[in-house]
């Protein structure tokens, strides 16, 4: 996982495809199905190698002053977000696209 760990906030919880297990179980309930017919470590797999995507001119990233990074695919519509230790908190497709992009660039970017 590219040396990232569990940091303190992971609440015992090891960290497991870029998640710790409790998120990992509620983040594929609630988003998976939208990445077509994929298991949950698939969906974990995914999550990290989107995290770990480089800025490009389709992979938009800002990082807040507390070290959340959030990140946006213009081409396929990922979105993500995840801590400065690594860990994502949430992997899915916003239904509105750039549009929530955009709210959560004005929302958190200066944060």
């Amino acid at each position: 996982m590219g040396g990232r760990g569990c940091a303190a906030g992971c609440d015992g919880n090891r960290l497991r495809h870029g998640f710790t297990d409790t998120q990992l179980n509620r983040k594929f309930r609630k988003h998976g199905h939208e990445f077509g017919d994929i298991t949950k470590e698939e969906y974990g797999l995914r999550a990290i190698k989107f995290r770990d995507s480089e800025e490009n001119s389709l992979v938009k990233k800002f990082t807040t002053k507390a070290g959340n990074t959030f990140m946006y695919n213009t081409e396929t519509n990922e979105f993500l977000l995840h801590k400065s230790s690594g860990e994502i908190t949430t992997y899915f497709f916003p239904t509105d696209g750039v549009g929530y992009w955009t709210r959560q660039r004005e929302k958190y970017e200066t944060q």
